[in-house]
């Protein structure tokens, strides 16, 4: 289940509109709406409030392995680009040594909190 499909289940589940949590995490209706329907990703930030205002954790809201296996699954990936890559800086050996030590769902989890921090930055510029 994507985060667009828990977040209106659990909307619906705790008795509240569009309308009602977009006022509790501070954003507008159709932010919300974009959450739901649009396969937008809240901010970090307002990913912490929606957890907090639904009672569920930030876990369980990004936590879908399947999806991502199945976008990377018919990906070109070049290993050797990436090799070369991590050999070039130190910062990717560092993020590296760190992900190994972690399950896949929680390598997972880290994926999907990369691609809300690019959205982010895509939407800062």
């Amino acid at each position: 289940m994507k985060l667009g499909e828990k977040l209106k289940k659990l909307r619906i589940e705790n008795k509240m509109t569009q309308e009602d949590l977009a006022k509790k995490i501070g954003v507008s209706r159709g932010t919300v709406a974009g959450y739901e329907t649009q396969d937008k990703n809240p901010k970090y930030k307002t990913l912490k409030k929606i957890a907090s205002v639904l009672n569920c954790s930030i876990d369980y809201l990004l936590d879908n392995p399947s999806t991502l296996v199945e976008e990377n699954k018919n990906s070109n990936f070049d290993l050797q680009k990436y090799i070369t890559k991590i050999n070039e800086r130190r910062d990717l050996q560092l993020l590296l040594q760190e992900v190994d030590k972690l399950n896949s769902n929680s390598v997972y989890r880290i994926i999907e909190l990369l691609k809300i921090i690019d959205d982010e930055v895509k939407n800062r510029n």
